[in-house]
Parts: C-alpha cells; structure tokens; sequence
C-alpha cells in the first residue's frame, strides 16, 4: 500500500459555504445513500440527491433534500460530490454516460466514493475526472443504522482531509493511504465477513450432522473469537445482500489471481453466494445463510 502523499488542503471545503452549509451532492439513494443524505441533511448540510428510479428519493426530497433530474443536474453547483452506488459499471454510467456528473464537474470540486467498487475502479474514476478535481476513496464499513448514528467506519484513500468536515460529520475516519488503497481493503474486508459468515453456516451444517441443536453451536461460537460474526449473522437492521457479497467476492478474487496467489476458501465462499443468487436469494441480507431453509 503506498504511502499517504502530501496532503493539499483547500480551505474552502473545509469551511461552510455562504449560508453556513456545505452543499453535498449524494448520487445513488439506496440504503446507505439515504442514509447518507439523511445524516447530512441532519447535520446541517444543504443536500441535492438523484437516483436512476427517482421515487427513491421522495422521502429526501420531504426532509429537505433538493432532487436533481441527471447526475449533471446534482453536481452542477455542489461542492462535494458523494457517490453510494451498486458497483463499478454503475459509476462508470453515472460519471461518463449520457448527462453524466463528469460532464458538469469544475476545478476545486470533491468527488467522494463510498461505493466498494474496488480499487482498478476507484483509480480509473479518479484518472478520468476533469483536472482540478479532487477524488477521496471512502468506502464505509458498516450498515446503514450506522451511518445514521454517525458511528460508520470510513476507509480513506487519498486527499480525505479536503473533505474531513463532512466525513466527520459521517462517522470515523481512518485513513489508509492513496486512492484505491481503502477500496481494497474494503474487498479484504468484505471478503473476511462473507468467508466467516459462510463457515457459521457450515458449522451449524456439522451441528445438523451430528444432531446437535444448532442453538448450542451458536451460543458457543459467540462466547468465542468469532462472537462479532455470530452476532452479525443474527443483526436483523443490517442490510448485505448476497448479490452485493458476491460481487465483492469476485472482485477480490480477481484481485488475488492477477496476482499469481490462491484463496481457496475465498474461492468457495464466492461459490456458495453464487449458488444462493442464482436460487432466488440475491437481495437477502447474507445472515440468511444460516438459516435451515437455504436451498
């Protein structure tokens, strides 16, 4: 991981606009993004939202967020720009395709990626904004409830201090070096949580085997190591589906080939979430693989 360059700071996104506000722009308003816009509108912050299917931002729109028509529209006259979309394709589509933000973006602008894109991706973005503009990896760690809370953890890559008023405003920030550095370790991340969850699973697989009550199994496992997972695999707020920790999966596993290494039990953890999406599963959160009735 490289290390952090010297840091640029630009006083005039660390400061409040104008009518004391930072004006946000949040591009994707799905679970984290609204949450995301919604915290922000909490904290003070003026905030324009777009979504591809609009409706997903009525509620933002009623608690006082400004709707925007394209990607363009939204970060035509905002200073920050926060993207919380499904993966890469996605952001190419909304940076570069037909009334994309790239199209609209100006010198002294911050895009923000919380999305888990990965790290080609992040850099890729980043390479192909406008000169001028600023681009922070930021993927979060954590659920929706959290963001809420203001209690996310915040992976940042890159110039993050440009924007550390809002990040803050978000939740904690721990930096980890240059752009794409904090996109990978959200796939390391997101790999560890799936390959665990799956192993619960497969431990209660052995309970069902040995005809031991898969209550006793759990109750063991969480007095150990592996508490936080269990407890994860029972949280019923959090929202991981399995399409999305299948992507990650593969994203990491791509990650890992290209390198010339192995991860076998990465491997067979991306099996399995694949075999749970193409049997109808792939919006549920991932603790569904531990339930009995998994096909």
């Amino acid at each position: 991981m490289a290390a952090m360059s010297k840091i640029r700071l630009f006083d005039g996104l660390n400061a409040p606009s104008v009518d004391g506000m930072t004006h946000i722009a949040v591009l994707g308003t799905g679970a984290m993004g609204a949450a995301i816009a919604r915290r922000l509108l909490d904290r003070g912050h003026r905030v324009t939202v777009w979504n591809r299917t609009g409706h997903r931002c009525t509620s933002l729109v009623h608690a006082g967020a400004a709707p925007a028509g394209t990607p363009a529209h939204a970060v035509a006259e905002a200073q920050v720009i926060i993207t919380s979309l499904r993966d890469a394709e996605a952001a190419d589509a909304v940076w570069f395709g037909t009334d994309g933000g790239a199209t609209a973006l100006r010198p002294a602008q911050v895009v923000v990626e919380t999305s888990t894109v990965g790290p080609d991706a992040a850099r890729q973005v980043a390479a192909r904004l406008p000169a001028g503009v600023t681009f922070v990896d930021a993927p979060l760690v954590g659920s929706a409830d959290a963001v809420a809370a203001g209690t996310v953890q915040i992976l940042a890559g890159g110039p993050w201090e440009e924007v550390a008023t809002v990040l803050h405003d978000l939740g904690s920030v721990h930096p980890v070096g240059d752009v794409g550095d904090a996109a990978a370790v959200k796939l390391a991340v997101n790999a560890a949580l799936a390959t665990a969850v799956v192993g619960i699973a497969e431990a209660l697989t052995v309970a069902d085997a040995t005809a031991v009550a898969r209550e006793v199994v759990l109750e063991a496992l969480a007095r150990g190591p592996l508490g936080a997972v269990v407890a994860r695999t029972q949280a019923t707020g959090a929202r991981f589906g399995i399409r999305l920790a299948h992507k990650d999966a593969e994203l990491a596993l791509r990650a890992v080939t290209r390198a010339g290494r192995a991860a076998p039990a990465l491997h067979a953890t991306a099996q399995q979430l694949r075999h749970h999406v193409t049997h109808g599963l792939a919006e549920a959160d991932i603790s569904r693989l531990v339930r009995r009735e998994m096909p």
